[in-house]
């Protein structure tokens, strides 16, 4: 609902001065047109409440308040730094739209930092930060080729760099970052970012504010207070990946290079075949249930893999393999052959060896012989009755009843379990999946 800018004869929020259109940035008028942001900017203003929009064209003209983090699908989104704020909140516009959304979760709409955005973009006041970014050599950044045509955000980023570790492991290092400065400063953090935050909030530190997000800030909860840099754990890397995919293009880098996340695990594929000449069964070790670029990627030993390909390259998790020693000898044999497993361990195949398998990888089945598993099978009691002739002079007999655990789907006896504890199985086609709770009520 649109909402009166002038409520209960209040003064009406100031009209800003920002000259025409056509002294936009060459960036955002390829982007879009001189209306577009002007439609935008007038829609943001009449709904706006006259204090809220009043507070935002003072943030808007502080140098570096706002600083782009990425277009991409005709949405812009930015960054608001606010100096006594621990977050700073991300703004997305969708400028051909006329929407807006800010992560702050203010009850006002648009609140003060979508206000801000919208200003500083009609009045070319919002500050780049991908072009640094991907800026390795400071020099670089300073020639006339690479110096982007608007300031650079005067706040301190954290940058992310991974660091290959002698011991086969991946490390995170965080990096104090500051743009602005003529070097592009870089420092190491050595504490956790709360505590630095701290410090400058506090006069202990003396720094420029840090333009932390929501995402920053998560993983120095993952991370801990130890100083960087540290090496994830499989499982940290899995809560890691996706909040590092959230980060801006340019900011996690490995060598000189940006990094692409990928949140999606990449197993190895074990295939199931018949053992020649009907003797029982083989496992085959494969990996083409990843891509071949994946492949030659440089896996790493606590949960990750990275790929290399030209200036980029790709950080994606890798599914951490732990064998039994049984499933070791079956896969690879003690010749380094696939061992055969015998027709007489089927029940033990179906029921206890491939679920296991199936947790970690990829399981193919090419095998005509293996047997269907049927989960929905009970586990029920039977109760065989066996006629006996008494060891006397009497030609009477007794009958002898024995109970017998067994499987049964819809009154059909599947399998009946053995005193070794093995299935003695009624139809070798079919092999019901064990329940062991059931069977020791």
């Amino acid at each position: 609902m649109i909402r009166n800018p002038v409520i209960g004869g209040a003064e009406p929020p100031p009209v800003l001065e920002t000259g025409t259109m056509a002294q936009e940035s060459q960036s955002n008028s390829n982007r879009f047109s001189a209306q577009e942001v002007e439609s935008l900017f007038e829609a943001a203003r009449e709904q706006c409440l006259p204090a809220v929009w009043t507070r935002a064209v003072a943030l808007s003209r502080v140098q570096g308040a706002v600083f782009e983090e990425s277009f991409k699908n005709d949405e812009l989104h930015l960054r608001v730094v606010q100096n006594e704020k621990a977050v700073h909140p991300k703004v997305t516009l969708w400028v051909k739209d006329g929407d807006w959304f800010c992560s702050c979760g203010d009850r006002n709409d648009p609140c003060m930092h979508v206000a801000t955005a919208v200003i500083a973009l009609k009045s070319d006041r919002i500050s780049t930060l991908q072009e640094l970014a991907s800026t390795t050599n400071p020099q670089d950044a300073l020639s006339s080729e690479a110096r982007p045509e608007r300031s650079a955000p005067a706040v301190v980023l954290i940058r992310y760099r991974l660091i290959r570790e002698s011991d086969r492991r991946l490390a995170l290092r965080r990096e104090l970052w500051r743009p602005s400065a003529p070097q592009q400063e870089s420092k190491r953090l050595d504490r956790s970012l709360v505590a630095y935050i701290g410090g400058i909030r506090s006069g202990r530190i003396s720094s420029p504010p840090i333009a932390a997000s929501e995402e920053d800030l998560k993983i120095d909860q993952l991370i801990g207070p130890s100083g960087d840099p540290t090496a994830p754990t499989g499982a940290q890397w899995r809560s890691l990946l996706p909040l590092l995919k959230g980060l801006p293009p340019g900011v996690v880098r490995f060598e000189d290079q940006d990094v692409r996340i990928s949140t999606e695990v990449k197993r190895d594929s074990i295939i199931v075949r018949d053992a020649p000449g009907g003797s029982g069964y083989q496992f085959e070790f494969s990996n083409r249930s990843i891509e071949a670029e994946v492949l030659a990627a440089e896996r790493f030993s606590n949960g990750v893999g990275l790929q290399k390909d030209g200036n980029l390259a790709g950080l994606f998790p890798v599914e951490e393999v732990f064998l039994t020693r049984d499933e070791r000898a079956w896969l690879f044999g003690p010749t380094g052959r696939p061992a055969i497993i015998p027709l007489s361990e089927t029940e033990r195949l179906v029921n206890r060896i491939l679920p296991g398998l199936r947790a970690r990888f990829d399981l193919e089945i090419k095998s005509a012989r293996l047997p269907e598993r049927i989960p929905e099978a009970r586990a029920c009691l039977l109760f065989r009755c066996v006629e006996e002739n008494e060891k006397t002079s009497s030609a009477s007999g007794s009958l002898a009843v024995t109970p017998v655990i067994a499987y049964a789907l819809n009154s059909e006896v599947l399998a009946r379990v053995e005193h070794g504890g093995g299935l003695d199985l009624t139809n070798p086609r079919r092999v019901p999946v064990r329940k062991d709770e059931d069977e020791h009520r």
